[in-house]
């Protein structure tokens, strides 16, 4: 059970919503598996295209998610993102946030997916 600061993610909030029964965790964690990666790939092709309207849908949609599992370290970069592309600018900085983003998510899909044997 991650609740550690020092991991990428944790799932104290996680718990304090639903409670601690194991099983409803990993059904949790396996919807955060199941939807994310699709978002983000809302998000990658916003970026391609350039579409700020998609690229604000995509991170609207996965702030909840990412304040769910405690992935502090995206709390700042996603709000950042959704700001630029609301204000339809700095196409440069979103791209870069975009690429912290992915990779920040991708190691986290690793470590739940190590963590809970998934």
């Amino acid at each position: 059970m991650k609740i550690d600061p020092g991991f990428i993610y944790k799932i104290d909030k996680l718990i304090e919503y639903i409670g601690t029964d194991e099983e409803e965790i990993k059904n949790m964690i396996g919807i955060f598996l199941n939807t994310t990666p699709a978002l983000l790939i809302q998000l990658n092709q916003g970026i391609r295209t350039e579409n700020f309207e998609e690229i604000a849908k995509s991170v609207h949609k996965l702030k909840p998610t990412l304040d769910i599992f405690g992935i502090d370290s995206l709390h700042e970069p996603i709000r950042t993102i959704e700001s630029y592309a609301k204000q339809k600018k700095n196409f440069h900085k979103i791209t870069e946030l975009s690429a912290l983003v992915n990779t920040t998510l991708d190691s986290v899909f690793q470590e739940i997916k190590s963590d809970y044997k998934l």
